[in-house]
């Protein structure tokens, strides 16, 4: 994990909270939030299409791509991504999200409520995260190998 892991996550919630900008922590933060130890690779949050252009301000001084349409093998939505003191903070649209079902073959939209989610406490900040049904079922679909650690973890029984 980044040592400056904490310190974005705190700098990119403050952001948010001080402009009214609804979020909440989707990838493989959210899983470690729901107890995993494995790597953080980067920072997942999902915020309304809307809600890009907000943001800019005050990312200014630190190096970033976006906001701009992002498509890969597994992921079809808009995309910004921050690069906080060597920590890679990534949005995306929670609007527009597309993901690729390997199980099925086919682009499917990916619901993302905002509004549903589960508190929890991550490098000392509450903040709302996807919940676990959602993020299981994801991941499912996607099946990257990382996914699929997480998808047995989260899944496990306690």
């Amino acid at each position: 994990m980044n040592k400056n892991a904490p310190e974005a996550l705190k700098w990119i919630v403050d952001i948010l909270r001080k402009n009214k900008i609804p979020f909440r922590i989707s990838g493989g933060l959210a899983v470690r939030a729901y107890g995993s130890k494995r790597d953080l690779v980067d920072i997942d949050i999902e915020i309304r299409d809307k809600d890009f252009e907000k943001i800019l301000p005050f990312i200014k001084k630190f190096k970033y791509v976006g906001p701009n349409k992002y498509r890969d093998d597994e992921w079809d939505t808009i995309g910004l991504a921050i690069d906080y003191k060597g920590q890679s903070v990534e949005f995306c649209g929670a609007d527009s999200q597309k993901i690729f079902n390997k199980n099925t073959k086919i682009w499917e939209r990916l619901e993302s409520d905002l509004n549903d989610f589960e508190n929890k406490i991550v490098f000392g900040i509450e903040v709302p995260i996807i919940p676990k049904k959602e993020l299981i079922k994801y991941k499912s679909k996607i099946r990257r190998r990382v996914d699929l650690v997480d998808v047995e973890f989260l899944t496990r029984d306690p």
